[in-house]
């Protein structure tokens, strides 16, 4: 059963989900350390957050790296054939996920963006298996 989710998923703790984001098109806005810094497509920066957002996110640039091959998100090409300046593709290709947790917070968490999730809820699918 495939869904898009739209706001407030019902999923549980323990749930396994097949999830996909199309491919977007992003700008690099540049590549320092370990990580090239990618322009968000779905950047909400929240103007009453205590957070300066600046609508970029770190893509790390190590292969071996824990932090690559615990995200999601990943680009085309990968993160460590990118430099600034440089248009890449930003999405999900299919993946199955477990839910390990799922938090509220009332009044919403001040994360310095507009959106919880990393890009509008109608661009995810997912599927409970």
């Amino acid at each position: 059963m495939e869904k898009t989710v739209t706001e407030g998923p019902e999923h549980r703790a323990g749930d396994i989900l097949r999830v996909t984001c199309p491919w977007t098109p992003a700008k690099v806005a540049r590549v320092a350390g370990r990580h090239a810094f990618v322009v968000w497509p779905w950047a909400e920066i929240d103007p009453d957050s205590r957070y300066r957002r600046d609508g970029q996110v770190a893509m790390p640039t190590d292969p071996d790296s824990l932090e690559w091959w615990q995200g999601v998100f990943h680009t085309d090409p990968k993160p460590w054939e990118l430099s600034a300046g440089d248009t890449c593709l930003v999405g999900v290709p299919e993946t199955l996920l477990r839910v390990l947790d799922i938090q509220r917070h009332d009044p919403p968490a001040d994360r310095g963006r507009l959106s919880v999730s990393a890009a509008p809820p109608q661009a995810w699918e997912t599927e409970g298996m």
